[in-house]
């Protein structure tokens, strides 16, 4: 667990240390009869606020504070009915858009037993079969890409329009130099049929696809749930695999490989420089990262470092 998570300079909104007794009397409502008998942080995720709770009945939920508003909290209850039939995700067990208490929108979901695939990743003593898993978070993608989504909806224009919008907005930090923006700005330009390429179809996008919001099983072979979805809309599919694939040189390649081998099997999409446009739309979440991020956080120094290393490679 990252602790990174629960320093307020490093997350999108504070994280909410809800009491107990906050926690008991929402419990009370939501599931009467039912005792809370512990609480405990879940030290994931920069925006909302989430808190392990064990009942007396001996099952376990996660109490999710949607800090981020409620108009993501709806994203997320809409992405989470979308796909709850075809894709491993928690159950939505309660929700409400607001509890005074509290004062934003809540959901309990159940606690999914498992590893966060990014645990995985970095501990020494896994020792998964990173081909299946690979191959697995490769199908989960390609379900999750065929599902339909009303809104929000974000196409190639909306692409343009946000690199614009981004580059005029940290023309005014320090934290990227002129040169460095106007080589962002001429990739881009460069590269603009690339990108519409991109955007040829849209489907849901999960817009967070990476290894901290993956659960894969104990036994390391396939994807158990995929977490934190009020970023998602509807959109180009080389979000989600640039997003996976953003630290690839540090993943055991077996786990590339099977997930670059699954999901081309399954859609046919990665090639004509695939890699180059999951880089391309990747870069859109970094610039987003940046100035939603105004102090020079870890965030905005992972960013700057991935834009650079995209500059590179492709400018």
């Amino acid at each position: 667990m990252n602790e990174n998570h629960l320093n307020n300079s490093e997350r999108r909104h504070d994280y909410q240390n809800i009491e107990p007794s906050t926690i008991k009397e929402l419990f009370a409502e939501a599931y009467p009869g039912e005792e809370v008998v512990g609480t405990k942080p879940i030290t994931t995720g920069f925006t909302n606020s989430n808190i392990k709770v064990d009942l007396k009945s001996a099952r376990s939920v996660v109490l999710r504070i949607q800090t981020s508003g409620i108009e993501k909290y709806k994203v997320e209850a809409n992405a989470l009915e979308t796909v709850r039939n075809t894709v491993s995700v928690p159950k939505v067990l309660f929700q409400s858009e607001r509890w005074d208490s509290i004062g934003y929108p809540v959901m309990v979901v159940e606690y999914v037993d498992g590893v966060l695939l990014e645990n995985a990743l970095s501990s020494d003593e896994v020792n998964f079969d990173y081909y299946l898993i690979g191959s697995s978070v490769a199908e989960t993608l390609a379900a999750i890409f065929e599902h339909d989504f009303q809104e929000p909806v974000y196409r190639t224009e909306d692409y343009f329009k946000f690199v614009e919008h981004a580059l005029s907005q940290i023309s005014n930090s320090n934290i990227l130099d002129s040169s460095t923006i106007k080589r962002i700005d001429t990739l881009i330009q460069k590269n603009s049929a690339l990108v519409e390429s991109c955007y040829s179809k849209l489907g849901l996008v999960h817009s967070d696809f990476k290894p901290d919001n993956i659960i894969v099983d104990s036994d390391g072979t396939k994807v158990v749930a995929v977490i934190d979805w009020e970023w998602a809309h509807k959109g180009t599919v080389f979000s989600d695999i640039g997003n996976f694939l953003r630290f690839k040189d540090s993943y055991p390649v077996e786990l590339t490989t099977g997930f670059t081998n699954r999901f081309n099997e399954l859609t046919g999409l990665l090639r004509d420089d695939w890699e180059k446009k999951a880089s391309l739309i990747d870069l859109t979440a970094h610039l987003e990262k940046i100035i939603s991020f105004k102090q020079r956080t870890e965030h905005n120094r992972t960013s700057v470092d991935i834009i650079m290393r995209t500059l590179n490679q492709y400018g």
